[in-house]
């Protein structure tokens, strides 16, 4: 009995080492030289600079702002949930707010380089474009924007109404942003901040990972040898 208990404990032991550890997902959220005040207020790129959570360390996209009425700190660090959509917040649209198709579109080609010549010869004019359509898009500004954006979601195939509609896929996802987390009891956030847009890259896991998973898969493999003699 003292054997099996042994065992049992070194088991659920290796079993532990193998479980990452789970971290806030927390980000720092910073202008840039190409945050433009575009008239509606100051949009997109803005940097993100995840410090661990769902996000990984080391992954620094550039992305834009999804509602006009929200307001974040640039240089300062919040938590952060992903969802399908803008909460608590915007000019137009539900609580959740789905993003447009036309907008997963446009920030999945931004993220990837894909987007035209994007940025063209200047760039704070570029982001300044890019961010009114895709305020309009969600919207956000009432006026049709008329630029390089609009006419490739046109040449895309896209008419209005189909780039307006709700998006269903999941590569471009949203970044919902908080002031404060609660850790009494289930995990809860309050003081909702921006929406901002991520391209989600395909998780890898972490060598030491890997590593700590081997080691634990021998030593299971050892333990099986020695029970069976």
């Amino acid at each position: 009995m003292k054997r099996f208990i042994s065992v049992m404990f070194l088991v659920v032991a290796l079993v532990i080492m193998t479980v990452p550890v789970v971290l806030a997902n927390t980000v720092k959220v910073d202008t840039g030289a190409y945050s433009a005040n575009i008239g509606f207020g100051t949009g997109g790129e803005f940097t993100l600079t995840p410090n661990g959570g769902d996000l990984p360390v080391g992954y620094n996209p550039q992305t834009f702002c999804l509602e006009r009425n929200e307001y974040f700190n640039p240089g300062s660090t919040y938590f952060y949930e992903i969802s399908g959509g803008a909460i608590h917040g915007g000019l137009n649209g539900g609580d959740p707010d789905p993003i447009s198709v036309g907008t997963a579109w446009l920030y999945e080609k931004f993220a990837t380089g894909t987007l035209g010549d994007y940025p063209g010869t200047n760039h704070l004019a570029s982001a300044g474009q890019l961010q009114a359509t895709i305020w309009w898009l969600e919207g956000e500004i009432g006026a049709r924007p008329s630029n390089s954006f609009i006419a490739a979601l046109g040449t895309a195939g896209f008419s209005d109404s189909q780039a307006k509609a709700d998006y269903t896929g999941n590569s471009v996802q949203v970044l919902n942003l908080w002031g404060q987390m609660s850790t009494k009891g289930p995990v809860t956030y309050s003081d909702p901040k921006q929406d901002m847009l991520v391209y989600v890259p395909q998780s890898v896991p972490e060598p030491t990972s890997l590593l700590l998973l081997g080691l634990g898969l021998v030593g299971l493999a050892g333990l099986s040898r020695k029970l069976r003699k």
